[in-house]
């Protein structure tokens, strides 16, 4: 069964609470390696050894979970499995991120970011709604966390996967 693991915070609130209903991979070779109809396992963090985190602050719990385990973090009482569940893949779509140097900047870094499919390239309120979809709170959010991730200075190709919730 394929999987997908999460580890960025910035996503994990949506992700534990089932509002997260898509995720952005890179694309190694000639096709996604997800396809659509097929059943994935969700982790947090699958790679770490923790097998239970903080349900508020996504801290990992590292001892045995008993009644009255608290947070080191953050205090708190709540904790969740690292495995969250099995998703359907209801689509899959290719698109290309890029950063470009913002024209007529000498000086400075200024960047902008494009988003393109085989339709063409998104605007604004596209690529905002697929940061927000994705979990992010904006599309800089997205774009900080793809190019810091896969330097965007080239083009990069990824899959959108959009999911259900089993």
């Amino acid at each position: 069964m394929p999987c997908l693991s999460f580890t960025e915070k910035k996503i994990f609130k949506p992700l534990i609470e089932r509002k997260k209903l898509q995720t952005i991979r890179a694309v190694n070779g000639d096709k996604p390696r997800i396809i659509k109809g097929d059943i994935v396992k969700v982790f947090w963090n699958q790679r770490s050894s923790n097998k239970f985190y903080c349900k508020k602050c996504s801290s990992p719990f590292k001892n045995t979970l008993i009644s009255g385990s608290r947070c080191e973090f953050c205090g708190s009482d709540e904790f969740i499995n690292k495995v969250l569940g099995k998703v359907k893949i209801t689509d899959v779509r290719e698109i290309w991120m890029k950063k470009v140097k913002t024209e007529g900047r000498k000086q400075t870094e200024d960047f902008r970011f494009i988003i393109k499919d085989k339709y063409g390239s998104f605007n604004m309120a596209q690529v905002e709604q697929l940061a927000i979809d994705d979990g992010f709170e904006t599309s800089y959010d997205m774009f900080e966390f793809f190019d810091t991730n896969y330097d965007l200075r080239k083009a990069k190709r990824f899959a959108i996967y959009n999911f259900q919730w089993m």
